[in-house]
């Protein structure tokens, strides 16, 4: 994950070559089309081919995306700030990332971005700590040592909101960057760190392998939506209805996998079909079962009523927390920060 002051600064600089957004006509992910020809788009992933984009990919492998009128190509980067480079910069359409990383973008940099569905409508990320000797609440976690996926990044900035928020100073929490991997635990078991961060899908790897273990999610004190679908406010306007059939097909894609949570058979073996050279999940079903049944629960958090609806109430907590923790310079984000307007009808 790219670091938070690395997204901002690299968006920024985009700002003075790519304010209007968007891919031109002759650009890749240029989404032109005549007739019944398939509208083309190009969609970044936030990191990688993971759990985390499973709605997209699925409705990638299983036709979901056509159906819709669609040809979507998806393309894995190494970070939410690279991603927002590739949609401003015109390389691509659309993108997922990290709410936290769009919100500091926008808010503070009022990069031409809007989320205009949420995916995760919780953060995956959790505190994980050994049951033996958990870290159950911030007071905890003064003078003990953690690991962050990356310095600067925004598991580390949820670290410091968290701290700030609950009236400690963040400097009192050492920390260290250990990536993200369930292999972290052994770090735990050495005793060298105390706790560190892992998104969902580690954590049920971690606990399908029997390590004991304590959680408990980064959105019990720091409330941000977690992976969010976002393009450029242009983009957002001149192809408003290829945005829309978007989200129609992951829509869809994430109730069949509801509806199908089960047995999961069918799902992991079109995404094994197409990716599986991609996503070494994969290749242990039971791994990649509990980590998609995780992720039912972030997409449905406010229920299957809402499901990729942006929830405004959430957004405007999060602005204010991310303000009051310092890690904002304002608290009064564009009107562009988010849209329901782009939601399919049903």
């Amino acid at each position: 994950m790219k670091t938070l002051i690395g997204a901002v600064l690299s968006v920024t600089a985009l700002l003075l070559t790519a304010c209007g957004g968007g891919a031109s006509d002759d650009q890749p992910g240029s989404g032109t089309g005549t007739g019944t020809e398939r509208k083309h788009l190009t969609f970044v992933t936030p990191y990688g081919f993971d759990l985390a984009v499973v709605p997209v990919l699925y409705a990638a492998a299983s036709g979901g995306f056509e159906q819709a009128g669609l040809d979507v190509e998806v393309v894995a980067s190494n970070g939410t700030a690279q991603t927002m480079q590739q949609v401003m910069a015109g390389n691509a359409d659309l993108g997922q990332a990290v709410g936290i990383d769009l919100i500091s973008a926008v808010v503070d940099n009022d990069a031409p971005l809007t989320a205009f569905g949420t995916a995760d409508q919780t953060s995956p990320f959790h505190w994980i700590s050994l049951a033996s000797a958990p870290l159950k609440e911030p007071k905890d976690f003064v003078g003990k040592r953690v690991g962050v996926i990356s310095v600067g990044g925004s598991s580390e900035a949820s670290l410091d909101i968290m701290m700030a928020s609950a009236g400690f100073n963040p400097s009192d929490v050492a920390r260290q960057a250990v990536g993200e991997s369930a292999g972290v635990v052994e770090l735990l078991n050495q005793g060298r760190i105390n706790a560190f961060v892992g998104s969902s899908d580690i954590l049920e790897v971690a606990r399908s392998q029997g390590y004991d273990i304590y959680s408990f999610p980064l959105n019990q004190y720091v409330p941000t939506p977690g992976g969010v679908y976002f393009t450029t406010t242009k983009k957002a306007k001149d192809s408003a209805e290829e945005m829309t059939a978007f989200l129609t097909a992951a829509k869809a894609a994430m109730r069949h996998t509801i509806a199908n949570k089960d047995n999961l058979s069918e799902v992991i073996g079109k995404l094994r079909e197409k990716y599986g050279d991609k996503m070494p999940v994969l290749a242990n079903e039971e791994e990649a079962r509990a980590g998609i049944v995780s992720r039912i629960e972030m997409w449905t958090a406010f229920g299957e009523d809402n499901l990729l609806k942006n929830n405004e109430q959430q957004w405007k907590d999060a602005v204010a927390t991310l303000h009051r923790a310092g890690k904002l310079k304002s608290d009064d984000p564009p009107a562009h920060l988010f849209t329901n307007d782009l939601q399919p009808a049903s």
